[in-house]
């Protein structure tokens, strides 16, 4: 007798993960690849989370933007992923679709476009959607790696990809990956067959896994009546930071009110707060650090105890200086919504940094002396609670933790001139401590950006930072034209 399924979460899969692999992860709904009405259908029912991975492509009207909107506005939390829910999800990331994985980030970087990218040629249900062709997003994930394992120059990878796109999707075989790589000469070729046909590097597969075990988490968040938890457990599932340039412009011209009626637009704001290279530095350390930690604390699953997190709002609410919920709101530029999102990333980062790190069996690092090349406090008063130097000398163990969870590690020549410019300010530090440290330094230094995460913006999280703060209203109210 079949398992009853939870009929809260349906999922759209067919060539990308076999259905059992899927139901390990998560318990649902899985109905075949999504066409047009698909969603429709699951509005006003008991549907409350959608995993979009495969949809089709042809043949068949594909699954329309408008449906996946409507759902999302009725209340359903939508995710995509490794194939049409990539390319959807990058489409519709701006109004609250969640994106996960690496294609979909191509796609939403606009590292490649075109529904091609993932399309490819499968069996029909009755042969479990066994696929017939080979995935272009496969492809480049692959020979990337054969890049980075020194098996090819990058030149050759383009020509590689480029020779691919060419072909039609259905084309796209291992019989002519194979062809198209027949000019590498045999030593190279037979290491390089045997990661094209490595299963541990199918991108899709990897992607959809990983959507997934995203829904998972959010589904096995503890349920409570607190908005801040409710809250919290949506920022801990979805997307870190998904901003489109809609958003971004849609934040920057958020108008705050000023003395005499006046108003002054985000984007002025952030602009004369930063127009100082000395302030620049010191918050793109402090917004960075807050990045990277969170980024931390998302893959490792941490989540903030249930008990603590209204205790921890009411702190944060203390500190905003909260009189009326209404004209707090109005006088930062917030909308509730807006607030329980922001509050809900302000709470982990809050918490994180009252925690040992030895808590999440991470080391603490020592703090390196007063005569390295800090950033200068800021000059004015607002922004100092958020470059206050303990504060980032707390993240500093969840810095590196994050480096080293990315791999991300400076090179020999950036190693160097980082132990020249710290040489004085970590003379007193453990020499086993010393690489941690310049990890996580040099990470502040590159900000996040460098690591791929081209949707942040130190314009973006710095207002987003002052209005949760309750700082942006003050700094309205009282601007002066000269202020700079």
């Amino acid at each position: 007798m079949e398992t009853a399924r939870r009929s809260d979460v349906v999922v759209f899969l067919g060539p990308t993960l076999p259905a059992s692999r899927a139901l390990e992860i998560l318990d649902a709904q899985y109905l075949p690849p999504a066409g047009f009405g698909d969603v429709y259908r699951l509005i006003g029912g008991d549907v409350r989370t959608v995993v979009l991975v495969d949809g089709v492509f042809h043949g068949r009207a594909p699954v329309w933007h408008r449906e996946i909107l409507d759902a999302m506005e009725s209340g359903i939390r939508v995710y995509g992923a490794a194939s049409m829910g990539a390319l959807r999800a990058a489409e519709l990331c701006a109004y609250g679709m969640i994106g996960v994985g690496t294609a979909y980030r191509w796609y939403a970087s606009g590292a490649i476009d075109g529904d091609d990218e993932v399309a490819l040629l499968y069996a029909g249900a009755e042969h479990g959607y066994r696929p017939l062709s080979e995935p272009l997003v496969n492809v480049r994930f692959r020979l990337e790696k054969a890049v980075s394992a020194g098996i090819l120059e990058p030149g050759e990878a383009a020509s590689l990809s480029a020779a691919m796109k060419s072909m039609p999707f259905w084309q796209r075989t291992r019989e002519a990956l194979s062809e198209a790589t027949r000019a590498i000469d045999e030593p190279r070729r037979a290491r390089l067959d045997a990661l094209l046909l490595d299963p541990a590097l199918d991108l899709k597969r990897r992607d959809a896994i990983e959507a997934l075990e995203s829904a998972a988490l959010h589904l096995g968040a503890p349920d409570s009546v607190a908005g801040a938890r409710a809250a919290h457990a949506a920022f801990m599932a979805g997307p870190l930071y998904a901003r489109s340039y809609h958003d971004h412009q849609r934040l920057m011209k958020r108008a705050f009110p000023r003395a005499r009626g006046e108003r002054l637009e985000g984007r002025a704001l952030v602009d004369r707060l930063l127009s100082s290279p000395g302030r620049r530095r010191a918050l793109s350390w402090s917004l960075g650090a807050r990045f990277f930690a969170l980024a931390w604390a998302r893959e490792r699953g941490v989540v903030v105890p249930a008990d603590e997190i209204a205790a921890l709002e009411a702190v944060i609410h203390a500190r905003a200086a909260i009189p009326s919920r209404t004209t707090w709101l109005r006088a930062n530029g917030l909308t509730e919504a807006e607030q329980r999102d922001l509050l809900a990333r302000h709470l982990v980062w809050t918490w994180l940094l009252t925690q040992p790190p030895e808590r999440f069996g991470i080391p603490s690092l020592p703090a390196p002396g007063d005569e390295g090349p800090w950033p200068p406090e800021p000059d004015i008063e607002a922004l100092r609670p958020l470059c206050d130097r303990s504060g980032l000398l707390c993240a500093l163990p969840y810095v590196a933790a994050w480096c080293r969870l990315a791999g991300a590690a400076p090179g020999p020549k950036a190693a160097q001139a980082l132990t020249d410019r710290w040489r004085d300010a970590l003379r007193a530090v453990d020499a086993s401590l010393r690489e941690p440290l310049f990890q996580a330094i040099w990470a502040l230094e590159k900000g996040p950006v460098h690591f791929g995460y081209t949707t942040w913006s130190l314009s973006a999280e710095l207002l987003a930072a002052l209005q949760i703060t309750g700082s942006v209203a003050a700094l309205a109210a009282s601007w002066e034209e000269s202020t700079a």
